[in-house]
């Protein structure tokens, strides 16, 4: 691997991959949700449905069409931190897929018409989110337990904020983080690294190179007071969410003791939540500990489905299995396999080009640098185990709970603890 800061700014990432003749190119851009203010909410989102629509040069429907005639696969993705855009390629058809990626990602036209159509499938988009359990529940916790921050909101917005953007305000944002300085480049694949290198220094060299963050977005994280919320619908099943305020994550040490926390309690049929609360005690039919990895505070979730009348058993269970584990510690051979799972679900993650691209980019926005590509296996092996201990002791208290659920209606869910 090797990092190149072009001229203009540019950080480009070169993972050389040469068992197959495909490349992937990866544009990481460092805007999130995160980054609007509330009357924005979703713009981010919104803004990657935008990006490959047209420029001066490609009309709209235009650049899709290229890249799929080129034996290409496009596709992108937004988060609270990040956005990203990504194209799979042959690796003969690397240089003309370049000069058109280097098109859209600077050179959007952000046109007005297209906007206002796009409108309608993004409300769409909001409305089947509304309309999955795990969506809706997400949501109105995420907005009704951060009270203010950066993670307050959505990253797909909401219908009043969506259906009042303008190509002004899209188009603004855009060049607000749209800059060389922000961006950063992930190529990964069979390719000539000088050839890229000198091709992305001219597509690159007249981009805007500063981003200018809203100044009125990303106040600092406060959270709602903890306690039982409740919102009925008629799914078939209850639906709960256990969520839990977090630190950030600067260090890669931080990040696999997160990892190797969700392993113990979540990861497979052996792990201790699944074991004891599904397998065992069969209070739930499904459930999964999730430990982000965030440039601010956020939330950690123990979630799953159960039976109406399992939802409080089934949250005393869970601490009841908290509580033991940490009084316990570790049955034998409990440790190996644990470590194991991780290593191997890694290993995983480092299958295909775009898989790699992604795990460089993220690293690149989340910690600063390429550690999760470079060195989580060698961390992963020798990281004490108390460090994942202590994330879990840490986190998962019942005093900090806010116990969120939706389903059938419940009396006894306003008394859960």
């Amino acid at each position: 691997m090797r990092t190149v800061r072009l001229d203009c700014g540019l950080e480009v990432i070169l993972c050389r991959k040469s068992t197959l003749p495909i490349v992937t190119l990866d544009m990481w851009v460092r805007v999130g949700s995160g980054d609007e203010p509330s009357r924005l909410a979703g713009i981010s989102h919104f803004l990657e449905h935008m990006l490959f629509k047209c420029t001066a040069r490609l009309a709209a429907g235009e650049y899709d069409k290229r890249i799929e005639g080129l034996g290409g696969y496009l596709n992108a993705g937004t988060s609270y931190d990040y956005t990203h855009y990504y194209i799979e390629i042959p690796a003969e058809s690397l240089t003309a897929a370049l000069e058109d990626f280097a098109d859209v990602v600077t050179n959007s036209s952000i046109d007005a018409e297209e906007l206002e159509r796009e409108k309608l499938v993004i409300l769409e988009e909001i409305r089947r989110k509304n309309d999955d359990p795990n969506g809706f529940l997400y949501d109105k916790l995420t907005r009704e337990i951060i009270t203010q921050g950066a993670y307050s909101h959505s990253v797909l917005g909401f219908p009043e904020t969506v259906s009042g953007f303008s190509r002004e305000d899209m188009y603004d944002h855009y060049r607000r983080f749209y800059s060389t300085g922000n961006m950063t480049l992930i190529v990964c694949g069979d390719f000539d690294e000088e050839a890229v290198i000198a091709q992305a220094e001219r597509l690159f060299a007249e981009a805007p190179r500063e981003r200018r963050p809203h100044h009125d977005a990303a106040p600092k994280t406060t959270y709602a007071a903890p306690g039982p919320r409740d919102w009925p619908r008629d799914w078939r099943e209850t639906y709960f969410y256990m969520a839990f305020p977090t630190e950030p994550v600067h260090l890669l040490e931080d990040e696999v003791a997160n990892d190797l926390a969700g392993v113990i309690l979540s990861g497979g049929r052996s792990s201790r939540l699944v074991n004891s609360i599904r397998e065992k005690q069969r209070l739930v039919t499904s459930i999964s500990a999730y430990l982000p990895s965030h440039r601010h505070h956020g939330l950690a979730i123990i979630g799953g489905r159960c039976a109406a009348e399992n939802l409080v058993p089934a949250r005393e269970a869970i601490f009841a299995e908290i509580d033991r584990l940490l009084a316990d510690g570790f049955r034998e051979g409990e440790e190996e396999r644990v470590r194991r799972q991780l290593l191997v679900s890694h290993v995983y993650l480092l299958e295909s080009n775009s898989d790699v691209a992604g795990l460089i980019g993220y690293s690149q926005v989340i910690l600063g640098n390429s550690d999760l590509y470079t060195r989580y296996t060698e961390v992963a092996r020798s990281i004490p185990i108390e460090r994942a201990f202590d994330v879990i002791r840490r986190t998962f208290r019942r005093e900090v709970a806010s116990m969120c659920s939706t389903g059938p209606a419940l009396p006894e869910v306003t008394s859960a603890p």
